[in-house]
């Protein structure tokens, strides 16, 4: 983003609306008065979407961040790490476009 262009879509979960990845890049966003955000819809429940865990001490599946996310209880920063097949990159969206 500091070029001025969007380079990596936000990871959203398409039945819940779930950011899985992005949550800083669309603090900032919205910090900024952006009120369009691009997004990469998937379907977080498909087998082909692993998540896991950071830390030793916390093991993590899918359903507790759905669980957690629904309930408005994020988990502690970089606790997951998901792996999307096929995941956009090097994108060139210009941020003015997006205000």
């Amino acid at each position: 983003m500091a070029t001025g262009y969007f380079t990596e879509p936000i990871i959203v979960d398409r039945h819940h609306l779930i950011i899985l990845d992005g949550h800083h890049r669309v603090a900032i966003l919205k910090k900024l008065g952006y009120q369009k955000i691009p997004a990469y819809l998937v379907d977080y429940l498909n087998k082909n979407i692993k998540v896991i865990s950071r830390r030793k001490n916390l093991p993590i599946k899918k359903e507790t961040i759905i669980y957690n996310s629904l309930l408005g209880k994020l988990l502690p920063y970089k606790t997951s790490k998901h792996l999307i097949p096929n995941r956009p990159k090097n994108l060139n969206i210009n941020l003015t476009k997006l205000l």
